[in-house]
């Protein structure tokens, strides 16, 4: 299922058992972003960076977007090599927006994690990956980004 997820640009989640429940209803809820602005799937191994593709946020009439980012730490159940990873995006402005997922900020952490960032209108955007993980052993990783407006174009399929 984690392969067919990434292949096409979608995003696979795990769950505990004992949060299934909950896990279902979260993802039914993310809905309400359905336009997918960005999709990549990076491949890294212990600690290290890399620069993703960038960002282009679409022209609507606001001057902030919200865009809701979507992270998938690795392509299997439980996270047991996974520590922390940092997703920085920075705008053509000088705006930096960085989203921090610590496995040791969370009690059960399913290796799953969402946020909303306020990105301006009709801007570029570098974008940025710090990781840090116990094993050299590859993991591959989904980063989504969506809106809940139309957009013009698809992300390619990586």
């Amino acid at each position: 299922m984690y392969n067919f997820s990434s292949e096409t640009n979608g995003i696979c989640v795990f769950s505990y058992q004992n949060e299934f429940d909950d896990a279902v209803d979260f993802c039914t809820n993310g809905i309400q972003n359905e336009y997918l602005l960005y999709a990549y799937n990076p491949f890294v191994s212990g600690q290290g960076s890399l620069q993703l593709p960038p960002l282009h946020t679409p022209s609507y009439f606001y001057q902030k977007i919200p865009v809701a980012v979507e992270i998938t730490v690795q392509d299997h159940g439980v996270p047991y090599d996974f520590r922390a990873l940092n997703l920085t995006v920075t705008a053509t402005n000088g705006e930096v927006l960085t989203i921090i997922v610590d496995r040791a900020r969370f009690v059960q952490f399913n290796g799953y994690f969402d946020e909303i960032l306020g990105l301006g209108r009709d801007q570029d955007f570098e974008l940025a990956l710090d990781y840090n993980y116990s094993s050299t052993n590859m993991e591959a990783l989904e980063i989504r980004m969506s809106v809940n407006q139309p957009i013009s174009t698809w992300p390619p399929y990586t």
